[in-house]
């Protein structure tokens, strides 16, 4: 990935700060649900559902962790530059839009699963997005390795 790696890596680690960041409303929706906390040990009382903090905490954490590997193994990827941009943006655009989407969803009240109306419909885009951007992305990480493994003959 070259000149990229380093920038993914500092992506990973503010996505992976945006999942720790999710798990403060996660925990107080965990809390709310249980009847062994009473309503005043409530930090923040989030709106949405324990479920949906709890997605985005951990698209935060994993979509960060994603990042890191790509970035650390990147050196393994062989694209030309112009793939190499491409991958770049649509790892950027699946991992951000796909933290996005899990952090705004409860906190608009929607899962986004289906274009139904304004909210769900944005989410719902976020995600359309991220399922070509990963599609996209896969692809060409797949393609990039085999290409270093057919260089190196390993």
């Amino acid at each position: 990935m070259g000149k990229y790696g380093s920038l993914l890596i500092v992506n990973g680690a503010v996505l992976f700060v945006i999942g720790l960041i999710a798990g403060l409303p996660f925990n107080d929706a965990a809390m709310a649900v249980d009847p062994a906390y009473p309503p005043e040990a409530l930090v923040m009382n989030p709106p949405g559902t324990e479920n949906g903090w709890r997605v985005a905490h951990l698209e935060g954490l994993m979509n960060g962790i994603f990042l890191f590997a790509v970035g650390a193994f990147g050196d393994r990827i062989k694209l030309s530059e112009r793939w190499t941009a491409i991958l770049f943006w649509a790892l950027l655009a699946m991992t951000w839009l796909n933290v996005a989407g899990a952090f705004l969803a409860p906190m608009l009240g929607v899962r986004g699963l289906s274009p139904i109306d304004g909210a769900n419909t944005l989410i719902n885009t976020m995600f359309t997005i991220v399922a070509i951007a990963a599609f996209l992305a896969m692809g060409l990480i797949i393609r990039g390795a085999l290409a270093a493994r057919n260089r190196n003959g390993a």
